[in-house]
């Protein structure tokens, strides 16, 4: 049971990231598209069409990085371990190759080649080497999600790890979201303040609002995203062993920027409204929209 909750965690949890940095790619493209066309995409059929194929992708995207490391047949690549309650010659988690070197040494013909192994081979020949009484021994996976006591994704692997491919691939696809998400707002900004010039003035304050929320959009992407992929990378290599800073990263940076994302891309004027709402009744709160703010945001949502 124990086993089966680490990975219902890990999946909930790896979902959820995955989910929020998606959508704000799908988002920050639906912005970039709005910009840029005279006439707006809401409520046409065309943005009908977009939000459905996006919100598919979205879905199916995350929970296929969420749960491909579950998957029974991929089991070579995710199984870092196997863990035998009372059997003191397997103490703690022991890889596979500390499973060949005991099992080459107790069959005197067996030897391996590199990758030609499978964990059915070792349970198999570990079964042999105990008596089937009581039920024999096996021994419990200790899987991708079970590497660390949070039970999150495994993102600081090395090169011995099995699943450093995946885990590298996953970080590389974050990396381009993050870089899809700064050249939109880039250009978005480009082509606001073109737009804006030609009234300046009645829109200085509306562009300059618009600046100060594309810059804290992409800094908040930047201060939880770059670090965290360069640390990857720094302990991949062994340039440092970055095993302290999981639970830091995987528990509290990384979960705070998706609960930020929604409130910095809000478009429906939702958390401007509350904002608003709350300072009438308690007075005017610290980082309160102003007039002009909550005007752009009805604005963005009439686009």
């Amino acid at each position: 049971k124990q086993w089966y909750q680490r990975r219902v965690r890990g999946v909930i949890s790896t979902l959820g990231s995955q989910m929020s940095l998606f959508s704000m790619v799908s988002l920050s493209v639906y912005r970039l598209i709005s910009v840029r066309r005279t006439v707006a995409l809401r409520r046409s059929p065309q943005s009908f069409l977009y939000i459905s194929v996006a919100s598919f992708i979205i879905i199916f995207s995350s929970l296929a990085i969420s749960l491909i490391p579950l998957a029974p047949k991929l089991e070579n690549y995710f199984v870092n371990g196997l863990y035998y309650k009372d059997v003191p010659l397997f103490i703690g988690t022991p890889s596979k190759q500390d499973h060949i070197a005991i099992l080459e040494t107790y069959y005197s013909k067996f030897r391996s080649k590199d990758g030609s192994v499978t964990w059915d081979t070792v349970r198999r020949l570990v079964s042999g080497m105990f008596s089937a009484d009581y039920g024999g021994v096996r021994g419990k996976e200790v899987h991708f999600y079970g590497n660390d006591g949070v039970c999150l994704f495994k993102y600081f692997v090395t090169s011995q790890d099995p699943q450093s491919f995946y885990t590298a691939m996953v970080l590389v696809i974050d990396f381009l979201c993050f870089v899809i998400i700064t050249v939109s707002y880039l250009v978005i900004q480009v082509v606001t303040v073109r737009s804006g010039n030609r009234s300046a003035t009645r829109n200085s304050n509306k562009m300059s609002a618009l600046q100060r929320k594309i810059a804290l959009i992409i800094t908040t992407d930047f201060i939880c995203w770059i670090p965290f992929i360069l640390i990857c990378l720094l302990h991949y290599t062994g340039t440092m062993d970055a095993t302290p800073w999981y639970s830091l990263f995987s528990i509290i940076i990384i979960p705070i920027n998706s609960v930020i994302n929604p409130i910095l891309y809000d478009t429906t004027g939702l958390v401007a409204a509350i904002r608003k709402t709350l300072s009438t009744v308690f007075g005017t709160l610290p980082g309160t929209l102003t007039g002009t703010e909550m005007e752009m945001s009805q604005m963005d949502n009439k686009k």
